[in-house]
């Protein structure tokens, strides 16, 4: 079993993970193709790769360097979001290496968003989310290759009814017949922590009902037969026939929610699935995992945001091209054990920044190690070795932790790759170590 092992003893920043990276599949003979992986960024993040060059030090270190360049310096967390997802599905990024992307760039929103309290800089402005969002969405250009998308089917129902229950026969406990949903295997994680709901909404696509292209009904339940426009009716006769119903669970066994009931027939496609939370949906039941105090505010309707939505990230495409690249670079590796040699290094003094001059860490570095409970010092020199988005890449391997004594006991070393950083640091050699290496018996 091939793990890769980090050594960050000179610190971590995102380029120089994804150029150690890099270094390790030239070494292995593997053709890294970035030019899909360029071509990306520049159509979509009016970005480029400048220069990628291989670095030999006097100790003859062989390693890599990236130069990049990007038209923009920030961009708001909507965007990154967007631009994440789409690279993940322009670069046909698999689901397990894609789950990393994304836990990156979420880790690190979260840790700007709280170094930001903390700093007293917040986003809590009507005007400014407002803006924000309206901004993110005008400046957005949805991907050519994402038009004309089709809606995934999720699942579909194993059901006692072959043609619709009425509903109201559906309240009476004594006709009320179990039923499934079968959920595709490959979804069956976004489950999770589903079963701490009583109930659920079920988003469906009636497929035998009629499609219709006339907006004028005649529903049974008007004893006066009057024609009523579709959308002030429940027909399952529709434009698009998209049904949704409420169901209360019973059990979830692997991909298959078992339901005390529901108003479907046996292989209707499910489109989605959503928990009822009593506080907003007005409904007889529980709030699940969901934060009370949060759902009473939106309740009472008072105005308040969710500060992850809003916020920008700064050298953004910098930080997009990291972790894409990182991910599209390890699916290419083919590798899914992790491992850091510890402490990692963070450097000492101060930093100045967008936000002023803070101590070493910068704060949404620190929020990153702290939350995530690796291991770290303050040194060897002055300076910042450890970069939020280097932090945030590792933090979301989940790496195990291992010293530089007992990493030579347990694994044998097959390659050794390195990747270089632009800063000229006193004392040390600006390099990230990466390996390659194979677990003893």
């Amino acid at each position: 079993m091939k793990t890769l092992i980090i050594n960050p003893r000179t610190g971590i920043a995102g380029d120089m993970f994804f150029s150690a990276i890099l270094d390790i599949i030239e070494k292995k003979g593997i053709k890294p193709e970035l030019e899909l992986l360029q071509e990306f960024l520049r159509t979509y993040g009016e970005f480029k790769v400048e220069n990628i060059e291989e670095i030999v030090n006097k100790k003859n270190i062989r390693g890599k360097r990236i130069t990049t360049k990007y038209k923009g310096k920030q961009i708001s967390y909507l965007k990154a979001r967007h631009l994440i997802d789409s690279g993940i599905k322009y670069l046909e990024i698999n689901k397990e290496y894609a789950l990393i992307a994304r836990r990156a760039l979420e880790i690190l929103i979260n840790a700007e968003t709280k170094a930001h309290k903390k700093m007293g800089k917040t986003f809590h402005s009507e005007k400014q989310l407002e803006k924000t969002i309206y901004r993110s969405l005008k400046n957005y250009s949805f991907p050519d290759y994402l038009k004309g998308e089709q809606i995934r089917i999720i699942g579909y129902v194993e059901s006692p009814y072959d043609s619709p229950p009425l509903q109201t026969q559906l309240n009476d406990k004594s006709r009320q017949k179990v039923v499934k949903i079968v959920i595709d295997p490959e979804l069956e994680e976004g489950l999770k922590d589903l079963q701490s709901f009583e109930k659920i909404w079920v988003i469906s696509y009636l497929h035998k009902s009629r499609t219709l292209n006339d907006p004028i009904v005649f529903p049974p339940w008007d004893e006066k037969a009057n024609p009523r426009g579709v959308f002030a009716t429940r027909s399952p006769h529709r434009p698009t026939p998209i049904g949704l119903s409420k169901a209360e669970i019973i059990d979830i066994k692997n991909n298959i929610i078992i339901l005390k009931t529901l108003d479907l027939i046996d292989g209707t496609p499910i489109i989605d699935i959503k928990p009822v939370l009593s506080t907003v949906d007005l409904e007889p039941a529980n709030n699940g995992w969901v934060d009370s105090k949060h759902l009473e505010e939106h309740k009472e309707g008072i105005p308040h945001i969710h500060d992850t939505d809003i916020g920008h990230l700064h050298e953004a495409a910098d930080i997009v091209f990291d972790i894409l690249g990182a991910v599209y670079l390890l699916q290419k590796l083919k590798t899914n054990n992790y491992a850091y040699i510890s402490p990692l290094f963070v450097g000492d003094g101060k930093i100045t920044f967008s936000h002023g001059t803070m101590d070493v860490p910068a704060p949404a570095t620190r929020e990153i190690l702290i939350s995530h409970k690796i291991c770290w010092e303050i040194g060897p020199i002055q300076g910042e070795l450890v970069t939020p988005t280097g932090a945030s890449i590792l933090a979301a391997l989940k790496p195990k932790q291992t010293t530089a004594n007992r990493y030579l006991k347990e694994y044998s070393i097959l390659i050794k790759g390195y990747g270089w950083g632009h800063k000229n640091l006193e004392k040390l050699y600006n390099y990230l170590e990466i390996y390659l290496a194979e677990q003893r018996n």
